[in-house]
């Protein structure tokens, strides 16, 4: 009889399996770890590119409603219906005119009648008045509002003058006083010709419509009558 085997047989042929790295095992242990984070950034990504996507939508929605402006002053608006779908057209709209403010600028003549200068009112160089009246030596406004108002008359002599812008309210016959000057000296100079005396008046007062503005000199014959020595004006300021 052929003897049994025995239990216990080694193959030296056989292969040796290996055992699992402990560098790979490291290495999936981290990708386990990351992956959770890289999906959370994943998502915290398309929350963010959805919050641009919806600003943007909003704003575009907003600028088919604005009125944009152009370098010429023009307006350029949207038309056509937002809920038809229609492609939107731009039209330009031309702003108003702006309307210019009342003023007047009056240059000197040879007259003076009862103390109060008349002037010319134009059109004749740079005297013209606008959105104001003028008649016989009084300029009336238009508009209410707050004006700068201002004389400069030029005098022969500087002695006992006395020069004066003074306002006539509607319905009044009384005047008053809106700005004033004196001169009481008389000084000749060497050659014995009369000193030569300028005044200047401006301010800016609060007139109503129907008041007059007028210049009164105290002696008309000191005055040196002339187109640029002489004048008066207003202007609007609001």
């Amino acid at each position: 009889m052929e003897p049994y085997p025995q239990v216990f047989i080694v193959d030296s042929q056989a292969s040796i399996a290996p055992l699992p790295s402990r560098k790979h095992r490291r290495w999936g242990g981290i990708c386990q770890r990351l992956l959770p984070l890289l999906v959370g950034l994943a998502l915290l990504g398309l929350v963010v590119q959805s919050g641009c996507i919806y600003y943007l939508y909003k704003s575009t929605e907003a600028l088919h409603g604005t009125p944009l402006p152009h370098p010429d002053g023009s307006v350029l608006s949207r038309s056509g219906s937002k809920e038809a779908n229609e492609i939107p057209t731009w039209v330009r709209t031309h702003p108003p005119e702006r309307q210019q403010k009342a003023s007047a600028h009056l240059l000197g003549s040879n007259t003076v009648y009862e103390d109060v200068v008349h002037w010319d009112s134009g059109p004749v160089g740079e005297a013209y008045t606008q959105g104001m009246d003028y008649k016989d030596g009084y300029l009336e406004v238009k508009e209410k509002g707050y004006y700068y108002v201002y004389s400069k008359v030029h005098f022969k002599e500087c002695s006992l003058i006395k020069h004066k812008v003074k306002k006539l309210p509607r319905g009044y016959n009384a005047s008053q006083d809106l700005m004033t000057w004196f001169s009481w000296s008389g000084v000749k100079n060497k050659q014995n010709f009369d000193q030569l005396c300028n005044s200047f008046l401006g301010g800016v007062f609060q007139l109503f419509t129907g008041d007059a503005l007028f210049v009164t000199v105290s002696n008309g014959s000191f005055l040196k009558f002339g187109r640029t020595d002489n004048y008066m004006g207003a202007f609007m300021i609001q």
